[in-house]
């Protein structure tokens, strides 16, 4: 039985600052093992940039409303499906694809998700009552990064392996989850990354699995948040 609410956990996740969670999530990414702690501190500040820029540069209505009126004007359709994705044990509640572009909402994990919301002091706590805005403005970051000339990760790509004077370089997919989840806490005014929401999905199905994750994203937060106040 685990030991935390689900509201403590919330509340953990986030009260840590952004790059303190934007530096575990780089961290974790496969491609990142070669890269210093500075150098993931740079990289996970440029993506926070890129989501707050994309976010401003948007004169629209910042409500739930406009930002599924956002989805329309850019010619994406939002589709609702039964259940989710799970990859690797990471549940996925929503994804874009570019050809033709389009967004998929996977019902399942949306309710799930919207089973923690309902607890009014986890929604004050994230500054959201739903997730289908926050998921919708995540995706839509994506579709506005696919159709740039050059991608975030593009921008970004770092050396994976060296044989002699060949460079491999590769791309961070956790710099487009970073900014898209900046891009939309800065949209829809949220009081956190909304990689929190994930805490949510998980509780629902395993609070011992949602535990053990805090535990884990958490184990970087207390170094860089002393670091940042020195």
């Amino acid at each position: 039985m685990t030991q935390a609410t689900l509201s403590d956990l919330v509340l953990r996740i986030a009260s840590a600052e952004p790059g303190a969670l934007s530096h575990w999530m780089v961290s974790n990414d496969r491609y990142a093992r070669r890269l210093s702690g500075s150098e993931i501190d740079v990289l996970a500040a440029s993506a926070l940039a890129d989501g707050e820029f994309a976010a401003k540069a948007l004169k629209i209505d910042h409500s739930p409303e406009g930002i599924a009126a956002l989805a329309s004007e850019l010619g994406i359709s939002v589709i609702e499906v039964d259940g989710e994705i799970d990859v690797a044990g990471h549940v996925f509640s929503a994804d874009y694809r570019p050809n033709p572009p389009r967004i998929r909402l996977y019902t399942r994990a949306l309710a799930a998700i919207d089973r923690g919301l309902a607890d009014p002091r986890i929604a004050e706590i994230i500054g959201a009552t739903r997730a289908l805005p926050v998921l919708l403005a995540h995706e839509i970051y994506h579709h506005l990064d696919f159709v740039r000339p050059t991608t975030l990760t593009q921008r970004h790509r770092v050396t994976s392996l060296r044989l002699g004077p060949l460079h491999l370089k590769t791309e961070l997919p956790s710099l487009a989850e970073v900014a898209a989840g900046r891009f939309a806490a800065a949209l829809l005014g949220l009081h956190c990354h909304p990689r929190v929401l994930d805490l949510l999905l998980l509780w629902d199905g395993n609070p011992q699995r949602a535990e053990a994750w805090v535990e884990a994203s958490g184990a970087f937060a207390p170094r860089l948040l002393q670091q940042e106040t020195v």
